[in-house]
């Protein structure tokens, strides 16, 4: 007998290709693109909801004519951040604008994923290439990123790991590794702490640069994982990527970041990703395999994760298809708990209910309101009513269905649809626009839209 899942689909049926037949409509698109961005437009709606999930898949793993360009001016202007606010509002431009969502949105989970420690004494073009290089390889070789993240200059300095001598190894640091970037708490001894930290030795940072000083690496014989050999930082980071345990931990991570945070899935469900991880696969077939799957577009993942500020924020802003400022939004961001570029612990930020606490709902009104105030720095460039007219809507009803749909996919219990209709309907022409800002605020704080 086929084993099942708490839904009843079986395991095996669980990732095979989703194919939506007349199920395909606008709520699935909304779906899709919102675990993959950072909230849809109305032409990006419409181009999924032709296309179909399969062919917009495609296209997330297809770099677009315009990205080459697009990265190497992003790249160019964020070279200039001399503070990690100008940088935080570079990143936020790069998301607002990005014909890449995904890669935007995978470089924000290994941001807390592979998170810095203490940032204080570290320099924001050093954090800028910890991004950077997190983006490059967010999709790629779990070893290969791990490596290249790892011994990122601000990773080493931020986490107290700048000089690895053979004399004192930093098993600091090597717990972090070993507890919060591969292979997870409790899955380890404090001899596996001590073997890893000696095969970082040598991994210097002299006047901000990562050097490698030969005499300070201690080559002796090291077991690790009930292996034993030279293990220099590329065999370590191979042989951890390769441990059961560490493939588990990833995917289960990747789990509650595109499909559910609102329940522990079981392991038999995660057991056949976790297997191919292990085996070799790229982070991005893993994604990838989730995304198409039968299990992504069913109950046991609409609306089950909960936005984080930035998800929150954009899906607010971006939908408007103008340009905000996003120095202001980096600051609304880091009062909203997500300050950019500044991880709070080891372990990232949290996730799921957590950021919608009773405290942390009363800042996300206060930024909705400010997003929507007519004479704020943002409320003064976004013109809902404009934007409804641009894409057909004539009638004060026209607008708000509109806007509903924008946001919600129209996905509201009927009374409360038509009360919100009805309140933009008993507008008069001149008050219209104000009206949708209204009804733009209310919508940003409705439960259903605090869920991606």
């Amino acid at each position: 007998m086929a084993r099942t899942s708490s839904s009843g689909r079986s395991v095996q049926e669980a990732w095979q290709r989703f194919e939506p037949g007349p199920t395909w409509n606008l709520k699935w698109a909304g779906h899709l693109l919102r675990r993959i961005g950072f909230g849809p437009s109305w032409p990006e709606l419409q181009k999924v909801l032709v296309q179909g999930p399969q062919k917009a898949i495609d296209s997330l793993f297809q770099a677009p004519a315009e990205a080459e360009a697009f990265n190497s001016q992003m790249e160019q202007w964020e070279r200039s951040a001399t503070s990690l606010s100008a940088l935080r509002a570079w990143w936020l431009r790069r998301m607002l604008e990005t014909p890449q969502p995904l890669v935007e949105k995978m470089t924000l989970f290994w941001h807390s994923q592979l998170a810095l420690g203490n940032v204080r004494n570290v320099s924001p073009p050093l954090v800028r290439e910890y991004l950077a290089t997190i983006r490059r390889h967010c999709l790629g070789r779990l070893d290969e990123l791990l490596q290249a993240v790892v011994l990122q200059p601000a990773m080493l300095l931020s986490h107290g790991a700048e000089a690895n001598r053979k004399a004192r190894p930093s098993d600091h640091f090597a717990r972090v590794l070993l507890e919060q970037f591969t292979v997870g708490p409790g899955r380890f001894t404090e001899t596996d702490i001590h073997q890893t930290a000696r095969a970082l030795t040598g991994y210097f940072v002299l006047r901000d640069e990562l050097r490698f000083i030969n005499r300070e690496y201690d080559s002796g014989p090291k077991t690790l994982f009930g292996q034993t050999g030279s293990f220099a930082a590329q065999e370590l980071f191979q042989l951890l990527a390769k441990q059961p345990a560490t493939a588990q931990s990833i995917v289960r991570k990747l789990y509650r970041f595109f499909i559910s945070e609102a329940e522990e899935p079981a392991d038999e469900l995660l057991e056949p990703l976790s297997q191919r991880l292990m085996q070799g696969q790229t982070i991005g077939q893993i994604v990838e395999t989730m995304l198409r799957s039968k299990w992504f577009f069913s109950p046991a993942a609409y609306r089950r994760r909960i936005k984080s500020p930035v998800e929150w924020a954009l899906s607010v802003l971006r939908p408007m298809e103008v340009l905000v400022p996003t120095e202001p939004l980096s600051h609304a961001l880091e009062e909203l708990g997500q300050g950019l570029g500044s991880t709070p612990t080891p372990a990232g930020w949290p996730d799921g209910p957590y950021w919608i606490s009773p405290a942390l709902l009363l800042v996300r009104a206060k930024w909705a309101q400010q997003f929507w105030t007519s004479g704020s720095p943002f409320g003064q460039k976004m013109d809902p009513a404009g934007l409804a007219a641009r894409h057909g809507a004539k009638t004060s009803t026209a607008h708000a269905e509109f806007i509903l749909q924008l946001y919600l996919q129209d996905e509201l219990a009927a009374e409360l649809r038509n009360k919100l209709v009805g309140q933009v309907q008993s507008a008069n022409r001149q008050n219209l626009p104000e009206a949708l800002r209204q009804l733009c605020q209310t919508l940003a704080l409705l439960p259903e839209f605090q869920l991606a």
